[in-house]
């Protein structure tokens, strides 16, 4: 929630750059300062939509890895010779 919250920061700066950057003279400096700002904020926007995905792909998969836990664990159980004394 913290990444895509982050992720919505950052597209609101990208609008408002872009904004900027057009109000700029063409070949300017300043131009040129606001345009590597917006590939700067895009960057990150692409770091964040990598990690936003890895932990929607994670959730997704955690019941089957979680349900993968206890069938190991009752086939652990099941070869334990120690379980009586549990």
């Amino acid at each position: 929630e913290r990444s895509a919250r982050e992720a919505e920061g950052l597209q609101a700066e990208i609008r408002r750059l872009q904004e900027a950057e057009l109000k700029k003279p063409k070949g300017s400096n300043a131009r040129e300062e606001t345009s590597e700002q917006i590939k700067e904020a895009f960057y990150r926007t692409r770091s964040l939509d990598i990690r936003i995905r890895a932990c929607l792909d994670a959730a997704r998969d955690l019941p089957e890895t979680l349900d993968a836990y206890d069938k190991l664990g009752e086939a652990w159980d099941s070869v334990n010779p120690f379980k009586i004394f549990r």
